[in-house]
């Protein structure tokens, strides 16, 4: 699947490439493009269709000889702008110049409007660009809409909810109806009526397609359900990776001396070690048996494809020959340089205690006031202002809000400057930094429990916490589920509620009332539902698999996909005779984590940075 999907993302790209008759064309990418075009184009094909010169979209003139012009770009007003700048540059040349504005995902009112302001818009020919569902590694799907949640929650803005209806009824051209849709929360629901319309509107038979890539069933999550996971320091491989250094596209961008080869480089101008970007996907085999696992596990698996690669290169070794290590040597030497930066960083005592404070206040078991002394010291001492925010709104999401919220508001604008209200507001507006209701907050637990607050939210995280058990409660000694035990890990003890959804959804068979889901998920806010769009079809016994796409709209972490893995590992370990193996695909609008959450709602217009600037 992941590939069919791949070739109709180079289909709709060449499509609108091969729009421009002709070659000597240069092809402009948005920045924030050129990662998902990266999975589905290459610069050898680019170069069979006329494109002579390929570059990023950046402000002030292009500096091209090309004349034919095509621009890949989101749909956003500074785009609209800077293009905009481009093209009347280029109209003082005595040359004739074509171009070509294909907004990703689609073309808007608003940007038509800046394009015909800045007198340009008769002079370019404009065009959607819609990749769909784009593949990121192996059972792992994204529309990649990095806005998509700051869209939901500050403007209410449903169109990245119809983007992913559409691409949902894509994948059903593709592969048949899916016969059931279930799952939890309003934009959830929105999306699967909307799913809905577009199969009546499309008219398509109710047909299952016969083949392995038929999907059985769609679980589509919400992510305003599960607002704490983001703001978790995850515990996976992959998942600590993202966290720490960044992962985008399947490459993370490591520090040059984690990198073999690479060199202890120095990046004078930021006054920090350089970064390499370095690939991690499933065509690594050791990083697919990493990913998983808590980093503290990884150095046996490493050591153990260390001694296998040794030996096998024992008798192959020319002792007159400079001995070069080759490219699986080198995925080992990354990966336990690697897993020992890590490892180190969990016994730093700073890390170790920001991780104790979280799982305190998953289980209730810490005084509010002795959370918030430690983000104060985290804000005066001046640590990163999304790290001390990702504490602060844990608190707040929690917790039902923030006391003294207008004195935190200004001092964290004293500490870090006026430049962070923007994002402040917003973290607000989208209910993550709110102000507490009435009540006493004098403890995390009291508060949850008692009868006397009236901090609604307090009460409602007790009882998620509770029905969906979690934050498992193992005594000493205790061994407990070992496949819960493998999710808590993901989280330091924590199973994301998202997980929790989907694992029983997973657990309950065909002849389950689907009313058992609704009330083990009644704790969650939001409509719960459950449709049949075909009856199951009497010859989907013949195939091998159980296929289940899981949606998450608004995105969803690496731990948590890390999460999906297992639960299908799990599932299939314990399957009993005559059921089918389960594959579980999982899509999402973007993978994220709390650090490109919190970005993507504190991002400052360009045109607003002018207001927060003092003259000294």
């Amino acid at each position: 699947l992941e590939q069919i999907l791949g070739e109709g993302g180079r289909r709709e790209a060449l499509e609108q490439i091969l729009g421009m008759t002709g070659d000597n064309k240069a092809l402009v990418i948005d920045p924030s493009l050129s990662g998902p075009l990266g999975r589905v184009l290459d610069l050898n094909l680019l170069k069979q269709h006329g494109v002579e010169k390929t570059m990023h979209l950046r402000t002030g003139p292009l500096g091209i000889s090309q004349c034919r012009i095509i621009y890949i770009v989101r749909a956003n007003l500074p785009n609209m702008k800077m293009i905009a700048e481009q093209i009347r540059h280029l109209m003082q040349d005595v040359r004739r110049f074509e171009y070509r504005v294909c907004m990703f995902p689609r073309k808007t009112t608003m940007c038509e409007r800046v394009l015909e302001e800045e007198g340009v818009f008769d002079d370019i020919s404009l065009t959607d660009f819609d990749l769909g569902f784009i593949p990121i590694d192996d059972n792992l799907i994204s529309l990649e809409m990095s806005d998509a949640f700051r869209e939901l929650k500050l403007h209410q803005d449903m169109t990245n909810l119809f983007d992913a209806a559409k691409a949902i009824m894509q994948l059903q051209v593709l592969c048949g109806i899916i016969p059931v849709i279930k799952g939890k929360g309003e934009n959830a629901k929105v999306v699967a009526d909307m799913l809905i319309k577009l199969r009546e509107e499309v008219g398509r038979e109710d047909e299952v397609v016969e083949s392995e890539l038929t999907i059985d069933e769609l679980i589509l999550v919400d992510r305003e359900l599960d607002l704490v996971t983001p703001m978790l320091t995850p515990l996976s491989y992959e998942g600590l990776i993202d966290e720490i250094f960044g992962i985008q596209h399947g490459f993370a961008a490591l520090p040059s001396e984690l990198v073999p080869g690479a060199g202890n480089q120095w990046n004078q101008r930021d006054n920090e070690q350089a970064r390499v970007k370095v690939s991690l996907s499933s065509q690594d085999e050791l990083f697919v048996k990493l990913r998983d696992l808590h980093p503290s596990k990884t150095q046996k698996t490493i050591t153990e494809r260390d001694t296998l690669l040794k030996t096998q290169q024992l008798g192959a070794i020319n002792m007159n020959q400079r001995y070069e290590p080759n490219e699986d040597e080198k995925r080992v030497m990354l990966h336990a340089a690697v897993s020992s930066y890590l490892n180190k960083l969990l016994q730093d005592s700073t890390f170790s205690r920001q991780l104790e404070i979280e799982h305190l206040l998953l289980s209730g078991n810490v005084s509010y006031d002795a959370v918030m002394d430690v983000i104060e010291e985290m804000m005066y001492k001046r640590q990163p202002f999304n790290k001390v925010m990702k504490m602060m709104c844990l608190v707040s999401t929690l917790c039902g809000g923030i006391k003294k919220h207008a004195h935190y508001k200004r001092e964290l604008l004293q500490v870090y400057g006026y430049e962070y209200l923007f994002a402040l507001n917003n973290l607000e507006k989208a209910n993550l930094f709110t102000k507490a209701q009435s009540g006493t907050l004098s403890s995390v637990a009291a508060n949850i429990v008692s009868t006397a607050t009236k901090n609604i939210n307090c009460a409602r995280w007790e009882s998620i916490r509770k029905k969906l058990d979690v934050v498992p409660d193992w005594e000493e000694g205790e061994t407990g589920d070992e496949d819960d035990r493998n999710l808590a890990e993901l989280y330091g003890g924590y199973i994301p509620v998202s997980l929790r959804l989907v694992q029983k959804s997973l657990s309950l068979s065909p002849t389950d009332s689907f009313t058992a889901l609704e009330q083990f998920l009644s704790p969650l806010p939001g409509p719960f539902f459950h449709l049949n769009q075909l009856d199951a079809p009497e010859n989907s016994t013949n195939r091998r698999h159980r296929v289940v796409l899981v949606m998450f709209i608004g995105g969803l972490t690496f731990a948590e996909v890390s999460g999906m893995r297992l639960l299908a590992s799990n599932f299939n370990r314990k399957k009993g005779a005559g059921v089918k193996e389960l594959r579980i695909l999982t899509a999402t609008t973007k993978v994220m984590n709390g650090e490109t959450l919190l970005n993507s709602l504190g991002h400052v217009p360009a045109n607003m940075l002018k207001t927060f600037t003092i003259s000294k």
